[in-house]
């Protein structure tokens, strides 16, 4: 910090600038919180139906950042429920894909057919 010299000395602007910190005025340096933590937090509003307000006060932390964690984890529970859909199958689809396995499991029946009349005739012509 680069502080000029005008009426206050360097000790005042340090003592002040403390002081306003803790009536909130300048923010404190930025604190970080692991993945963990913030998706625990979040956890408390969505599922226990807490509000951020009150997190906020008991834990310390800025009302805007609990918003922020917040809006995370709903987005990321979109996401999730958007992947679990994706793997639902509509009806039709299900009777397409049926439909597809059966003529796999035929074909590798047919192979399986030919091979053995392949190896009857192999050791019938080694005998």
């Amino acid at each position: 910090k680069v502080s000029i010299k005008i009426g206050h000395t360097l000790r005042q602007n340090v003592s002040m600038k403390l002081s306003l910190e803790k009536v909130g005025v300048i923010m404190p340096e930025k604190k970080h919180y692991s993945p963990e933590f913030k998706e625990y937090v979040a956890k408390m509003v969505l599922d226990d139906g807490k509000k951020i307000k009150d997190i906020s006060i008991e834990l310390k932390l800025p009302y805007h950042t609990l918003t922020k964690w917040v809006a995370r984890e709903r987005n990321h529970r979109k996401e999730l429920e958007k992947s679990r859909k994706s793997e639902l199958l509509s009806a039709t689809e299900y009777k397409k894909q049926l439909e597809d396995e059966r003529k796999r499991v035929a074909d590798l029946e047919e192979e399986v057919d030919i091979l053995k009349k392949a190896m009857h005739i192999f050791n019938q012509n080694h005998k």
